[in-house]
């Protein structure tokens, strides 16, 4: 007697959801790979009780770190060409500036001086 497909379905629609389980706990966990991606958070190991800036004018030419709680914040490369920076909102509170379009490129967190050839 031959098997009919459909009574694969309800292993293949397990499967699905184990699946689809399986992706969402990667993410969650923050175990996959991140090789190549930006470094704007880095825990320090020491609390801070206040938010500094060491860039507090904001410049884009310049890769500035803040500091709040266990945590530094580097400006970094939105993409080659926008940087985005961290600053104090308050002395309790860092956040992200809105991206910033270099005119000759985004290196490292900072905006270039000039085009590179």
């Amino acid at each position: 007697m031959a098997k009919r497909t459909n009574d694969f379905a309800p292993y293949l629609f397990m499967a699905g959801i184990v699946a689809i389980v399986a992706v969402v706990g990667v993410l969650l966990n923050g175990s996959m790979s991140l090789q190549g991606a930006p470094v704007y958070q880095v825990k320090t190991g020491e609390y801070q009780g206040s938010c500094t800036d060491n860039d507090p004018g904001n410049d884009y030419y310049t890769l500035g770190k803040t500091t709040f709680g266990p945590y530094e914040y580097l400006d970094y490369c939105l993409d080659d060409t926008s940087v985005v920076q961290f600053q104090c909102s308050s002395s309790q509170d860092v956040s992200p500036t809105v991206p910033y379009e270099c005119p000759y490129g985004c290196h490292n967190g900072y905006c270039l001086r000039e085009a590179i050839s």
